[in-house]
């Protein structure tokens, strides 16, 4: 079919004309030690016909990103809202002449070719830093089993989610080895990991300004070193005291102070209520147990009996084992152990309230060891008590007769006051 009309139609005139273009974008790289920025390139495909865009990602060998099609035959709205047009793709890297000839006529002149960024990883491995060998010298006599530590930050709060890392950073003499491990602290929700950097050599960049350490990507800056090495460091380098100094940081992040609600008495059930009315602060649980004194060698065990309804699952509160007295170095001894006695067994504290018929008859038949159980000393004590208080009665009866002065075998509270 042949077009007679006046104007030819874009979608005729532009019939299979295809404007290419070569871009490259650079994307941000987590937690990599050989790379912080990836360079990604792309083939932006742009038909005249239509004006839609087509983006495609050539395969990169060995890279193990994805290729094909990134974005499907569409046409792209730009920020504005606007249809993207192909006068807009001006800072292209490189364009076929032909086309670069179409668009320099009906719109402004193109822009010079721009290079893309070098990967990372390429540039590293162009210049050889990633196979450079170290030439392994014998170590010194003097210098074997010595071990510079230094302690490190690195501070990786600038990205989403980072934190400040601690690390130690170990230098052998021996054979100038590196080894950075994590400084693991509790209740930070990181998993522990022991090694950053296994012991190898570590290669350092050349014209590197003084400041912190590079390993791999990560910035590791010095604040503090121990003892040995400030030592050595003394008599082995040029640096002047101050530069020994620690560095004070922020080595752990500040927590908020714990709220603790105050008590309240809120409206309860009428159990609730009595309960507030007879102690207005509930007084602990008491723990019923079962302390076993072993005689053969001075062990001692504790058993906690379950209790129903109290939530307590009870079993073996203390294996059997040897005590001391608390804050001593004395063991507890059967003498130890009587009625009414109260022990502090590890920083608990126990009343003895009952025994069994057994410890009872062995305490009464080992007076001299038990003397609480010694049952003529008791007898003693009970007619001594009972003497004394037959006294108080004949003391208090002679008192009422010489206040009853008109016989009446009583007196009135007046009286006794």
């Amino acid at each position: 079919m042949h077009w007679t009309g006046s104007k030819t139609p874009g979608w005729l005139k532009y019939d299979k004309k295809v404007l290419r273009f070569f871009a490259y974008s650079t994307d941000k790289v987590m937690y990599s030690p050989l790379e912080e920025t990836r360079v990604r390139q792309f083939e932006l495909k742009y038909h005249l016909e239509d004006n839609s865009l087509e983006i495609l990602e050539p395969q990169q060998a060995n890279s193990g990103l994805p290729h094909g099609k990134y974005l499907q035959r569409n046409k792209v709205k730009l920020a504005d809202g606007s249809e993207l047009k192909h006068t807009a793709l001006l800072a292209a890297k490189e364009a076929e002449e032909e086309r670069r000839r179409q668009l320099s006529a009906p719109t402004k002149p193109q822009l010079a070719d721009k290079d893309n960024d070098e990967q990372p990883v390429a540039a590293q491995r162009g210049s050889g830093a990633m196979f450079q060998t170290f030439k392994d010298n014998k170590a010194q006599e003097h210098l074997a089993n010595k071990v510079l530590r230094f302690f490190c930050c690195w501070d990786d709060t600038k990205r989403m989610f980072g934190q400040k890392l601690h690390f130690a950073l170990h230098y052998f003499l021996s054979d100038n080895t590196v080894e950075v491990a994590e400084m693991h602290r509790r209740n930070t929700g990181r998993d522990p990991f022991p090694l950053l950097l296994s012991r190898c050599k570590l290669p350092k960049a050349p014209n590197i300004p003084a400041g912190p350490v590079q390993v791999y990507g990560r910035d590791l800056q010095i604040y503090d070193l121990d003892g040995f090495t400030r030592d050595w460091l003394r008599k082995n380098s040029t640096l002047s005291e101050r530069d020994l100094q620690p560095i004070v940081i922020d080595q752990a992040p500040q927590r908020p102070p714990l709220y603790v609600p105050p008590n309240t008495l809120g409206i309860g059930s009428e159990e609730d209520s009595m309960q507030n009315v007879l102690h207005l602060v509930p007084k602990p649980h008491r723990s019923w147990f079962v302390i076993s004194h072993h005689l053969l060698d001075q062990t001692t065990s504790i058993f906690e009996p379950r209790q129903p309804n109290t939530g307590l699952r009870g079993g073996m509160f203390l294996e059997r084992t040897k005590v001391k007295h608390h804050g001593q170095d004395l063991l507890l001894a059967a003498s130890d152990f009587h009625i009414g006695a109260r022990l502090v067994i590890y920083a608990r504290g126990f009343e003895l309230l009952s025994a069994d018929e057994c410890t009872l008859a062995y305490l009464e038949h080992h007076p001299w060891q038990f003397p609480h159980a010694d049952v003529d000393q008791v007898m003693r004590k009970a007619q001594s008590a009972a003497s004394q208080t037959q006294h108080f009665t004949e003391q208090l009866r002679q008192a009422i007769i010489e206040h009853d002065r008109e016989g009446l075998g009583y007196i009135t509270a007046h009286q006794l006051q």
